[in-house]
């Protein structure tokens, strides 16, 4: 949109006027971090039930044992968020009129997965007596564990939702003479275009009489 604002003498300005946008997505930024959401839950949610198999023993002793802590801890966030990730790389490239609304929950249910892959370990003591990891020889390698099967998981899937999320927000744009819409980034504070009005002070004319 342009505004054309005259002050004294027939200036004029131009203004354009930034403008939200309904709805526009960033699809290859939705479709990687869809991609890397779906891997990342997919490793969370089994490698409590294969890990064993070389030697990551992260909640138990043998692979594929099919306990409370393996499918409540690992398979169901991991579950969620393979689901959250499919969701984003369907959502990034599709033009539906629900394409944002898509995206927005599938981000939801990537940043709650991650939270549970965090928290969950820290609350199974309040319903089970039993530790839920597998007790490692050393400090470091039960921190390793931890760290690979459900922190660091769990952080990036957090991370990722808050991209996905980004990648949902509309931006401005500026409409130009012929009213289409011009996509530009939205403005800073010191680049947003202003208004003003020439000085009536510089533009009035001198009274001042001459000696």
């Amino acid at each position: 949109m342009t505004v054309t604002q005259f002050g004294p003498r027939h200036r004029w300005r131009q203004l354009e006027i930034a403008l939200p946008l309904a709805w526009s997505y960033r699809p290859l930024v939705a479709a990687g971090t869809g991609l890397l959401i779906t891997l990342l839950a997919a490793w969370g949610g089994i490698v409590a039930f294969v890990g064993p198999m070389f030697g990551f023993r992260a909640t138990a002793g043998s692979s594929w044992q099919w306990t409370t802590n393996n499918w409540l801890l690992h398979l169901v966030p991991g579950a969620v968020g393979v689901l959250a990730g499919i969701m984003v790389l369907f959502w990034a490239s599709s033009a539906a009129a629900g394409a944002r609304d898509g995206l927005r929950l599938a981000a939801l249910m990537s940043l709650a997965a991650g939270a549970w892959f965090v928290i969950g370990p820290a609350a199974w003591t309040t319903f089970e007596t039993s530790s839920a990891y597998h007790t490692a020889a050393t400090s470091a390698g039960a921190f390793l564990y931890r760290l690979g099967a459900n922190l660091g998981p769990g952080f990036l899937l957090g991370a990722l939702g808050g991209m996905a999320l980004k990648a949902s927000a509309p931006v401005a744009a500026v409409l130009d003479a012929a009213g289409e819409p011009r996509t530009v980034a939205p403005p800073s504070a010191q680049t947003e275009p202003t208004a003003t009005l020439p000085s009536a002070q510089a533009d009035a004319p001198s009274t001042r009489a001459e000696p």
